[in-house]
């Protein structure tokens, strides 16, 4: 039946999914970490600007740095049933909250007791943690899914820290948290990479030294950390060409 079906895919949850990322080659934000660390106080975080920033290795990357358990749930166009997402979510959640390591499978008929069974554990935790939810724009358009997140953060212990990250904006924030400055927006201009990033980036990381070059590439791009790739990889491509260009021209290299 389909019920089955689903169950037994769910029942083999995409690990990955629920894993923090390990950004490569990533530039240490200290700028952006000393903003967090001054709004460590909120309760939520909302991350919000178009593909290319640097969002998902920023808040990966910081949350590394602070050594705090953390729950990740990164989601994609599979995720906007909310039985899916409150399976994905209580399953990471759990294994921080009681080293649980199974797979909670939520079945449409018993989403509302797992869900206030997962708000009595949220609101009654009181070690520090996060709960990063990555790519929300795919769940903007389901209500139910919005209601339960209104109700996690607007009761959740204050020593959780939510952490939303996505393309556009979560439209639906508890009235309450904006009321006591909670919330704290981070977006395009923040992301950016200022000048000296973009000289730390190229110069430290990959070997680019002339000024000249760096400011034009900071210019161009205007801080924009794909962009600032795109170039990299357009020098690769380049060097690739010139080396194969000369293979070709002594007989013997291949």
């Amino acid at each position: 039946s389909l019920e089955r079906n689903f169950l037994s895919y769910m029942q083999r949850i995409l690990e990955h999914k629920i894993k923090i990322p390990s950004p490569h080659n990533y530039l240490v934000r200290k700028r952006l970490y000393s903003y967090l660390d001054k709004h460590s106080s909120a309760s939520l975080f909302l991350i919000n600007c178009d593909a290319g920033y640097g969002k998902t290795s920023l808040v990966s990357g910081y949350v590394r740095h602070k050594k705090v358990p953390a729950v990740w749930y990164h989601l994609d166009a599979d995720d906007q049933e909310a039985h899916i997402f409150l399976s994905y979510l209580k399953t990471a959640i759990t294994r921080i909250t009681s080293n649980n390591e199974m797979n909670l499978i939520v079945k449409r008929e018993e989403i509302e007791s797992e869900f206030q069974d997962l708000l009595s554990i949220l609101t009654n935790w009181s070690d520090l943690l996060f709960i990063v939810i990555d790519n929300c724009q795919h769940i903007e358009s389901n209500n139910k899914i919005h209601q339960m997140l209104d109700q996690l953060l607007q009761y959740s212990s204050s020593s959780i820290t939510f952490i939303l990250i996505g393309q556009t904006r979560i439209k639906r924030i508890p009235v309450q948290l904006k009321l006591n400055r909670r919330v704290i927006e981070i977006n395009k201009e923040h992301l950016s990479f200022t000048k000296t990033e973009t000289e730390q980036y190229l110069r430290h990381l990959h070997g680019i030294q002339q000024n000249h070059e760096i400011t034009a590439v900071h210019e161009k791009t205007e801080g924009w950390i794909t962009g600032i790739q795109f170039y990299l990889q357009s020098i690769q491509d380049m060097e690739d060409r010139t080396q194969s260009d000369a293979n070709m021209n002594f007989p013997g290299i291949h």
